[in-house]
């Protein structure tokens, strides 16, 4: 937990420390999903996502930070000579520790009383340095013959074993790997966190990827007004949501999940589908609730705007489940696709957008939103409702879902529209299903407007996956 008057004092001294005509330096790593999933395998995709923490662990203790985490930081130096010497020594580092990555950074002066325009021309100077950076490093292929067995995009110079056998992979796959074996093992033990295939996670050969950050973080910090503001509230954004990552894995089953990079708000996370229920619940009550409680703690310390802002802070998830032989690196990308459809529901704090992949042509094809439920908001209400809907469907024959595709697919099919009509009027748990949605079953046009559509389908899956789960375990 953050104390507050505790990180103003240590903020303060860390500006003093800058002197008189401190400079503001910044980073930024490039293409950070790419980094992570070039890698195709769990481990070494854990393992870059450990790389880049150690790489901002590092930041902050060698530097004076006003916040690092996630791959992006900004720090403070002395003197324009010290900021010069420090956006190389950080581009450098940071390619060093993840083998040819690149981090965009540059500099600006602090004039005093213009701490937030300084800030905010740092970001505009951090876009542009984006765009210019050099490209990654990394030997390329002659041919396919020497090609990395990991990433297929560099040089394979390294050999390794796995599973027995030997491969060759390029150095920054290596490096990634071996780092990846390492999360989380402690003194004495032989094994770490990334023991494990993605397939041990998986439930009945499926896997989910979940994606996530902070809603409207970009209207809290345009509020604050200095360094020290900037500095208390990254650390406090960050710790909520470090408290709610950590309470989703609770939530979930902890030993079969696998979290990539964690900083800032950033949540990604392989999980069994089984968990995706509990622990999106858990990431959305804690970010919630936590932001609350810091709203509470900062009322003194800073602008009523933004301790509103605060006080509304929520979280976007993305959630996509596939099969386990599906590339990793494209259940990634969706998710990701998911979270920012999940930004675009206005109507609460939290919102969730998800699918369940049945095809290779979803993980390639644009998403097609809104539908009957997502994106989905996350106000306990529409929440309960919206599992209510879905769980009541499960009281009809599978058969008799199946009436639902080809509407899906084709809305203005009249004549499958009327099986629909046909099937509710003649089954008491479909009429069951409409009346408990508040749906008179008996107007046609309110039958075909509000049936179940692939949003309520999916959430279904999810759940049924839960419960089959909860009934293993409670099998002697």
């Amino acid at each position: 937990m953050v104390d507050v008057n505790q990180s103003f004092d240590e903020i303060d001294r860390r500006i003093r420390q800058a002197g008189a005509t401190p400079h503001l330096v910044g980073y930024d790593a490039n293409e950070i999903q790419e980094l992570i999933s070039g890698c195709s395998r769990l481990v070494a995709m854990r393992g870059a996502s450990d790389i880049i923490s150690d790489f901002d662990r590092e930041v902050r203790s060698r530097h004076l930070a006003i916040f690092a985490g996630g791959g992006r930081g900004v720090v403070l130096a002395r003197s324009a000579d010290e900021a010069e010497r420090m956006v190389h020594a950080l581009a450098g580092r940071f390619r060093e520790m993840t083998h040819g990555g690149v981090a965009a950074a540059c500099w600006t002066p602090v004039h005093p009383g213009m701490e937030m325009r300084g800030l905010r021309w740092l970001r505009h100077r951090l876009e542009l340095a984006k765009g210019h950076a050099e490209p990654p490093g990394g030997k390329l292929p002659t041919s396919r013959d020497d090609e990395c067995a990991c990433c297929r995009r560099y040089r394979a110079t390294v050999e390794h074993t796995r599973d027995h056998a030997t491969e060759r992979v390029c150095e920054r796959c290596y490096a990634m790997i071996r780092r990846g074996r390492d999360s989380e093992r402690e003194r004495g033990m032989r094994l770490g966190a990334m023991s494990q295939s993605i397939e041990d996670i998986a439930d009945e050969g499926l896997v989910a990827m979940v994606s996530a950050d902070g809603n409207n973080l970009g209207a809290l910090f345009d509020s604050l007004t200095g360094l020290a503001d900037t500095a208390v509230m990254s650390e406090v954004v960050a710790e909520i949501f470090t408290s709610a990552r950590d309470a989703a894995l609770a939530a979930a089953d902890r030993e079969k999940c696998v979290p990539l990079l964690a900083g800032g708000d950033d949540v990604r996370a392989f999980i069994p589908p089984r968990c995706v229920i509990s622990y999106v619940e858990a990431l959305v009550e804690v970010v919630e609730s936590e932001s609350a409680r810091y709203a509470g703690e900062l009322e003194r310390r800073m602008a009523a705007g933004t301790i509103e802002r605060l006080r509304q802070l929520g979280i976007g998830i993305g959630v996509a489940v596939a099969n386990v032989y599906y590339p990793a690196w494209k259940l990634m990308e969706l998710a990701h696709e998911l979270e920012d459809s999940a930004k675009t529901q206005r109507t609460a704090r939290s919102a969730l957008d998800f699918t369940v992949v049945t095809s290779e042509d979803m993980l390639t094809g644009e998403l097609t939103r809104p539908d009957d439920l997502r994106p989905l908001a996350m106000d306990r209400e529409t929440w309960r409702r919206a599992r209510g809907r879905a769980t009541g469907l499960a009281k009809l024959p599978k058969a008799q879902l199946g009436v639902l595709q080809p509407i899906e697919d084709d809305d203005t099919g009249d004549q499958l529209a009327n099986a629909l009509r046909y099937q509710v009027a003649r089954s008491q748990p479909w009429r069951d299903w409409y009346e408990a949605c508040g749906i008179d079953w008996r107007d046609g046009a309110a039958v075909f407007d509000h049936r179940p559509r692939r949003g309520t389908l999916e959430l279904l899956r999810l759940l049924e996956l839960t419960a089959a789960a909860e009934r293993r375990r409670e099998q002697p």
